[in-house]
């Protein structure tokens, strides 16, 4: 997706900046969401499931 914001002048030249960038803030929220994708017991295979069971981990 398409950063909407604009960034401010010379916002990656200094943390205080891009603090108060809202393009930078969107990006770090968009990059800081996970991804949508299968949960984790839907990608478990069976040598998984048996794997974690022998280390007595419960999923």
């Amino acid at each position: 997706m398409k950063n909407p914001h604009a960034h401010v002048p010379f916002c990656q030249t200094s943390l205080a900046i891009a603090e108060s960038c809202p393009a930078c803030r969107w990006a770090l929220l968009q990059w800081s969401q996970p991804l949508p994708g299968p949960d984790f017991e839907k990608k478990l295979t069976q040598e998984d499931e048996k794997f974690l069971s022998e280390l007595l981990i419960s999923f």
